[in-house]
């Protein structure tokens, strides 16, 4: 994959920080008027009810998507969003490897974090 645009990045950095966010913004966005019944968007995606609904909130608190009446809709006011779906819908394999490398840097970040807070990492 080449290199993500800027907003597309930062997006994944933040909002957008995991693949189960991001396969129900991409499942959202095959439809032309992109919004579904919670319903639909839980058999059309991979996860358990559980992580369905946590998922739903945090893309609602991330004010990605809104959700009235069991039914789901992206925001449209999230430009980025458009161009975040174009790159998945290119090359969703190399999004979601780009999106995991994203998230494993994070956690490599936080393990040296916390070993450099009480000094465990060898000292060079």
């Amino acid at each position: 994959m080449s290199e993500l645009p800027a907003n597309v990045r930062a997006l994944m950095t933040g909002r957008v920080n995991t693949i189960e966010k991001l396969v129900v913004i991409a499942e959202l966005g095959k439809r032309a008027e992109q919004k579904m019944l919670v319903s639909e968007l839980a058999g059309a995606v991979p996860f358990d009810p559980i992580s369905l609904r946590e998922t739903l909130q945090q893309l609602q608190h991330a004010e990605l998507v809104a959700i009235a009446n069991e039914t789901i809709e992206l925001v449209s006011a999230a430009p980025d969003l458009d161009a975040l779906l174009r790159v998945y819908n290119e090359d969703p394999v190399g999004t979601m490897a780009t999106l995991s490398n994203i998230s494993m840097n994070r956690i490599r970040s936080m393990a040296h974090a916390f070993a450099d807070a009480f000094d465990l990492r060898k000292k060079r």
